[in-house]
C-alpha cells in the first residue's frame, strides 16, 4: 500500500501553503512511524520517595502509601520533547510534581497529582498539565 501519490504540478506553479500541509503531513507519518518502531513507551517505573523523573521515564507512578514526596521534572532545556504520565497509583498522600530552576508547570514552581496528568513542555521554561479522568 502506497502512503503517497503522484500529484500533477498546475501549469500556474505550487502553492507555498500546500507544500506546507504536505511537509507537515509527511513529518507527522515519519514521526509516527518512528515511535511505533521505538515502542512509544519508554520506562514505566513506580516509586515510593522524593526523586527525579529521568529523561527516560515515560510512566511514573507514585505510592504515596508510606508518606507524601515530591518528584522533580528534568529541565527543559535539557529534555525540551519529552513527555510524562504521573499518576498516584497509591496512598492517599501528596504526591507533588516539580519543576527545576526557572522552569514552572503550569505557572507554577510545582503540582499536585491525584490522578493521571501528562506533563509536557509548551515553551523554553514552561510546562503544562493535562488532568485525565
Amino acid at each position: 500500500m502506497a502512503l503517497y501519490r503522484a500529484t500533477k504540478i498546475p501549469s500556474d506553479g505550487v502553492d507555498a501553503e500546500d507544500v506546507a500541509v504536505a511537509t507537515s503531513l509527511q513529518l507527522r507519518r515519519a514521526g509516527a512511524a518512528t515511535g511505533q518502531a521505538a515502542g512509544m513507551v519508554g520506562a514505566v517505573r513506580t516509586v515510593t520517595a522524593a526523586g527525579y523523573i529521568s529523561s527516560t521515564d515515560t510512566v511514573v507512578r507514585g505510592d504515596t502509601t508510606a508518606a507524601g514526596f515530591t518528584l522533580t521534572l528534568p529541565r527543559i532545556s535539557e529534555y525540551a520533547k519529552m513527555i510524562v504520565y504521573v499518576m498516584r497509583s497509591a496512598g492517599a498522600n501528596t504526591l507533588t510534581v516539580a519543576s527545576r530552576g526557572t522552569d514552572t508547570i503550569d505557572g507554577a514552581a510545582s503540582i499536585a497529582v491525584t490522578s493521571l496528568k501528562i506533563i509536557f513542555p509548551v515553551s523554553n521554561s514552561a510546562w503544562v498539565s493535562v488532568t485525565i479522568g
